[in-house]
């Protein structure tokens, strides 16, 4: 679009229109109407497009012809109409071709100038088009990015976002374009007094109701990158926002989303006695995203409930539990259509379950039917879910051993489990074809649990070369099977 032309334009267009009709007039006489109204048209449109092009005023025409440097300097005059022309024509040359302007603005030093425009605030003269040009700009790389960081823009940035958030509904452009710039230049780790500033202004941009995808996403996706890099120190900030982080965890918008589940996940491994008991509420929202067909959505549920799990101890485990999550999981591992590194994170879950909840905690992980699927991931050619898969079973098993001594059994009964789900033959290729991390733990399984029988005799080697004797590896099988303690 052409920002040059004002509203001085119409009259001049308006009287060249008039002109070519009344030259045209005789014409009607000559050759008839219908051939008089075609020419009438065709001529007025011609005169109007080049009499709008004259009509330019002389001091717009100026400002086509000066470089980027001098427009940069015409945008810090005092004078409303040079600043504001110069702004319009940088800004139509952006949207003609961005790559070059951008490296001409770069050259000329362009930072530092627009920075110091954008502390004039949201009633300056041309702060829409600077913190434009400062997004157009953040685009082009990250070193660009520091370089607007480092200039000074954060500050005055969030006095313009504060006063848009006093002032709703005022100028949703600015405050689009304000976040976006935002979330762009805080893509790195941010110092204490910077991010908790930081942190009230996107807060408080999340918790405006009504708030559009356009400013929604990118302040969600700002504080979860900051969340990440500065989580001790902002939580109690970010914990404002946590019943409407969760609310938005399946938001139709993909990114709005997954920001969302990132936050959530995020202020669980900070302050899990604070954010436990909101996220139980939604346990029913993350099974839905972990049975998404998205991998992100689906990758970032998973890693999220491993976060619930771990950090919740047996608290976080029961509220996995109660939620209906271990179901779904099982379900998901079983249909095998996640991508490896998504069942990976499903399968960690499991191991957290095993090995540190409870007996009954553990017992019901297994009676949903984690074995199959679990031993299934031991063929898995991606090195983390085959590692992560051989952990789980072997901490089922352990899980068996302490149900074969409370119960008084004759044998482990997850053996058979294990064993009827072909994961005794997937541990025995493991160890003769696996890596040698990965033959170590499954020769500790095999030896530690009695598996080894069950193997061929003939396929199954005495020693792997280059592995260390079992007698000589440590196992994890405590001989204390009482309850652990809250």
């Amino acid at each position: 679009m052409d920002h040059r032309f004002s509203t001085a334009s119409f009259p001049a267009m308006g009287l060249w229109g008039f002109s070519s009709a009344f030259l045209l007039q005789g014409a009607w006489f000559r050759w008839g109407f219908e051939s008089f109204l075609i020419r009438s048209i065709f001529g007025s449109l011609f005169l109007i497009c080049v009499g709008g092009r004259l009509a330019i005023p002389p001091y717009q025409r100026t400002f086509m012809s000066l470089s980027v440097a001098r427009l940069l300097g015409c945008m810090q005059s005092w004078n409303l109409v040079t600043s504001r022309t110069a702004a319009c024509e940088l800004h139509i040359r952006l949207d003609k071709d961005p790559a070059a302007v951008v490296g001409e603005m770069l050259a000329a030093n362009a930072i530092p100038i627009l920075v110091g425009l954008l502390t004039h605030g949201p009633t300056g003269m041309v702060t829409d088009r600077v913190i434009t040009f400062l997004l157009y700009i953040a685009h082009s790389s990250e070193a660009a990015c520091r370089a607007i960081r480092h200039a000074g823009a954060i500050e005055p940035l969030l006095d313009i976002l504060r006063w848009l958030c006093d002032n709703p509904n005022s100028r949703a452009q600015l405050l689009e374009n304000g976040t976006s710039l935002l979330m762009l230049i805080v893509r790195t780790p941010q110092p204490l007094q910077q991010a908790l500033p930081i942190a009230h202004v996107l807060v408080a941009l999340i918790n405006t109701a009504d708030q559009p995808v356009s400013v929604l996403c990118p302040a969600l996706l700002a504080l979860s990158i900051l969340t990440q890099f500065s989580r001790e120190a902002i939580v109690q900030v970010v914990s404002g926002v946590y019943r409407r982080t969760l609310s938005l965890m399946t938001h139709e918008n993909r990114m709005v989303g997954v920001s969302a589940i990132r936050i959530a996940r995020c202020l669980i491994q900070g302050s899990i006695h604070v954010s436990l008991a909101m996220v139980s509420e939604h346990m029913a929202d993350m099974c839905l995203l972990l049975l998404s067909d998205d991998p992100l959505v689906a990758i970032e549920a998973s890693t999220t409930v491993n976060a619930i799990v771990a950090e919740g101890a047996y608290g976080g485990i029961q509220a996995v539990i109660e939620g209906g999550v271990v179901p779904v999981l099982v379900q998901r591992l079983a249909a095998g259509d996640a991508d490896d590194e998504t069942r990976a994170e499903m399968a960690f879950a499991f191991h957290e379950i095993a090995a540190n909840g409870r007996q009954a905690q553990a017992e019901y992980g297994v009676e949903c039917g984690c074995v199959g699927p679990l031993c299934s991931m031991l063929a898995s050619y991606h090195l983390q879910a085959a590692r992560i898969a051989l952990m789980s079973v072997g901490a089922v098993l352990g899980v068996g051993v302490n149900k074969q001594i409370i119960e008084g059994l004759p044998e482990n009964p997850y053996c058979a489990l294990v064993e009827q789900a072909g994961g005794v033959a997937a541990l025995q290729q493991l160890l003769t074809h696996g890596m040698p991390e990965l033959a170590l733990l499954s020769r500790m399984i095999l030896d530690i649990h009695s598996l080894a029988a069950a193997a061929a005799p003939h396929n199954f080697p005495e020693h792997v070369a280059g592995l260390p004797d079992t007698d000589e590896v440590a196992t994890n099988v405590s001989d204390d099977l009482s309850e652990p303690e809250e």
